[in-house]
């Protein structure tokens, strides 16, 4: 049977934010502090950036993770939170952006279309954090995932206009997070905006 995106959100809802996203903030200190959550999930980062000040327009293609962030962030003025596909939101000027873990499900169709409006959303001097799927991962080619993945030199190629501060590959065996066997192949880079 096929793990629903609940068993997912139960596993992961106790987890603290990513490390990469302080260093993310770290970078950006001279500039508004607004940001884009991509597939938010139950909205581990979203609860950081609002920790720090952040005015957080976030979004997510499954409901359940969209009524979680409702509820949890209420009482949360700077907190906005649809449910969209990445095809459909409207991206608003923000300082920064978050896509761990999600944007690979972008259908391949879609995806130049979508990069094109990340990127433009994103302010001169603002900074993407983004996770990408490689093509030796096992979602790959997988009845069961739609998703876009690309080469190291394509996601280099992505970043055009873009000063990468580090790009990190994970290539290896290993599990969901609901403990599921995978070999995941990912990029993760972050990545300044250096000209719009």
């Amino acid at each position: 049977m096929k793990p629903t995106w609940n068993e997912y959100y139960r596993k992961i809802e106790k987890l603290p934010h990513r490390p990469v996203t302080e260093t993310a903030i770290s970078l950006i200190s001279h500039l508004p502090k607004i940001a884009i959550d991509c597939g938010c999930g139950v909205g581990r980062d979203s609860a950081f950036l609002l920790q720090n000040g952040f005015e957080v327009h976030a979004f997510d293609k499954e409901p359940d993770a969209v009524k979680t962030c409702q509820e949890r962030f209420k009482e949360e003025s700077g907190f906005h939170c649809m449910q969209s596909t990445f095809a459909d939101f409207g991206y608003p000027k923000a300082s920064l952006i978050l896509a761990h873990s999600c944007l690979f499900f972008c259908p391949e169709i879609e995806f130049s279309k979508v990069w094109s409006k990340v990127v433009a959303s994103i302010v001169p001097e603002g900074v993407i954090s983004v996770d990408l799927l490689g093509l030796k991962d096992s979602w790959v080619g997988s009845p069961e995932h739609s998703v876009t993945s690309f080469t190291k030199d394509q996601v280099q190629q992505l970043f055009e206009g873009f000063r990468i501060i580090e790009i990190n590959e994970r290539d290896e065996y290993g599990k969901t997070a609901i403990g599921n066997p995978k070999h995941w192949h990912i990029f993760s880079v972050l990545a300044v905006k250096v000209s719009d």
